[in-house]
């Protein structure tokens, strides 16, 4: 990723850390992970998005899948 200018440049990168902080902040006040806030941001678009949640983890799996149903 580090060949994205998003990513490489120093200053995007910083201005991408605050909005991962602004995502942590209202995930916690909802009592969800970053992760499954987003399933469920992404499940909200409409019936023709469709969220793929991966995880090497089973628990992870199930933790989400009820964010996407």
């Amino acid at each position: 990723r580090r060949r994205f200018v998003r990513f490489s440049n120093e200053e995007y990168f910083k201005h991408n850390l605050t909005i991962v902080d602004k995502l942590k902040a209202i995930a916690e006040r909802k009592g969800v992970t970053p992760a499954q806030l987003s399933i469920a941001w992404v499940a909200s678009l409409g019936a023709k998005v469709i969220p793929l949640p991966g995880s090497s983890y089973v628990s992870v799996s199930h933790n989400s899948k009820h964010f996407v149903t």
